[in-house]
This record gives structure tokens, C-alpha cells and sequence, in this order.
């Protein structure tokens, strides 16, 4: 990509998943005009972003579907709350206004010829488990993204 293919030779693979980084790239080429997904199933980070489960989307050589990323790492700026601890900010799910960083993830993802399947459940919210699940169909160049969200049983305790 930093040699706009001047140099270096295109991977074999399209699509990759690294299971200890708990990342997902689902893409039908390297060219400019192919379409790819980019997903994090992993819990923060080395800078803590609140991002379990986004996804971003690049097709016709633009993005359909953008991480905001950080503006700035310094607390002061206006954006910097919003980005930093807010997964709406970074395409996925959030629950009660929040961005819990603590929790853990299990994540796949299965490939043949055709299509990808990718599925990660984060219990970063411990009463809400999420579960995204994207089906990319290859040929037509076709994201299906599904959210699941499961309310666990709580038991209230009055004291008195």
C-alpha cells in the first residue's frame, strides 16, 4: 500500500484472519477497487480504544464504513471522550451509553472460496453479551452484519 504497488508482490490470499490479534481482514482483492471489512474482536489495546467488534468497510475506492480513529491522545480535546470511550465511534454496538474495556472475547472465522465467516462474542458488558456475526459473499462483493445481544439472568437482592 505505501508503494501504490511499485514495489513488493500481491499476497496469494485475499481474505486473513490472525486468531492471537483476534483481527479479521475479508477482502475479494489488493487493487484499489476491490471491497474489504476490516474487524477487531479483541477487548482495547495498547491505546484502550473501546472498539470490540467494529468493523470497518472499503469498497469503490472509498470507505462506506470509517473507524473515527483518535483526533487526539490529549484529554482535553473536544473528541477526544467520544472517541476514545464510546464504541459508537468505531461502528458497533453499544449498550446504555457505554464502553466497557474489561471482559473477554472468542472469535472465528471459517473461509472457503465463495465466502467468510466471522464470529465474535465479547462479554465486555457482563449483563449484555454481544455477538457480531458478518457473512461476506465474495462474488457479489456482500456484507451481511449480525448483531445479537442477549440480556443474562440477574437476581436483585433487597437487604432489610
Amino acid at each position: 500500500f505505501g508503494t501504490n504497488g511499485a514495489e513488493g508482490t500481491v499476497p496469494e490470499y485475499t481474505s486473513v484472519f490472525y486468531p492471537a490479534g483476534k483481527l479479521a481482514s475479508l477482502r475479494t482483492g489488493w487493487d484499489a477497487n476491490s471491497v474489504s471489512a476490516f474487524i477487531i474482536g479483541r477487548i482495547g489495546g495498547t491505546h484502550a480504544h473501546s472498539h470490540t467488534n467494529h468493523i470497518g468497510i472499503y469498497a469503490y475506492g472509498r470507505y462506506l464504513l470509517a473507524d473515527t480513529g483518535m483526533a487526539s491522545y490529549d484529554s482535553s480535546h473536544p473528541w477526544f471522550n467520544w472517541q476514545r470511550n464510546r464504541k459508537i465511534s468505531h461502528n458497533t454496538v453499544e449498550i446504555d451509553g457505554k464502553g466497557p474495556k474489561s471482559g473477554k472475547t472468542t472469535v472465528s472465522m471459517e473461509q472457503n472460496d465463495g465466502m467468510d465467516f466471522y464470529d465474535c462474542t465479547s462479554t465486555e458488558n457482563a449483563n449484555v453479551p454481544h455477538t457480531r456475526k458478518v457473512t461476506f459473499i465474495k462474488d457479489r462483493k456482500f456484507f451481511i452484519v449480525s448483531d445479537f445481544l442477549e440480556k443474562t439472568a440477574q437476581r436483585l437482592y433487597r437487604s432489610g
